[in-house]
């Protein structure tokens, strides 16, 4: 893992990771996502995660600094989804917290959808995730989810 750390430290690279996969964020954002992670402990791990090639930093449109993952750090995605999965079958403990965000019911939605993505499957979805706007698409055997809203979408988000 990045930067040789030990198991909290890995612990911590793997929540930045996962959160990423929604797409670009900024440090406050992922931050607040990961309600417990010191500033200095999160700027760590970001700049490992960075020299490891597995993200790098980009400015916005607006000139903010965004994190994001580069093409060799969004290959974790399956990895991630497999922990994820392996995670669900051991036992819960009994005070479950929320998270900070809930980017990563998207980022498990979507890689989910990438696993059974098949020829037919083509379509743009939109989706509201905790008052935050996802566009998930399938294309070509793959899918993929962004946050961000989907310009015209086959099946938009019904409102309850």
């Amino acid at each position: 893992m990045p930067g040789g750390a030990g198991g909290e430290a890995i612990s911590w690279t793997l929540l930045i990771l996962r959160d990423l996969h929604a797409g670009p964020a900024r440090f406050k954002d992922l931050q607040t996502g990961l309600k417990s992670i010191a500033s200095n402990l999160l700027s760590g791990r970001l700049q490992a995660l960075e020299v490891s090639g597995l993200v790098q930093k980009i400015q916005s449109d607006y000139g903010v600094s965004l994190y994001a993952l580069t093409p060799q750090g969004e290959k974790t995605d399956r990895l991630l989804f497999e922990l994820a999965r392996f995670g669900g079958l051991m036992p819960h403990p009994s005070n479950i917290q929320k998270p900070g965000n809930l980017r990563t019911i998207a980022v498990s939605l979507g890689t989910a959808c990438k696993k059974a993505a098949g020829p037919d499957h083509n379509f743009t979805a939109k989706l509201s995730i905790d008052q935050e706007a996802f566009r998930l698409t399938a294309r070509d055997c793959d899918a993929q989810i962004r946050a961000r809203a989907a310009e015209n979408p086959v099946y938009p988000q019904q409102q309850t």
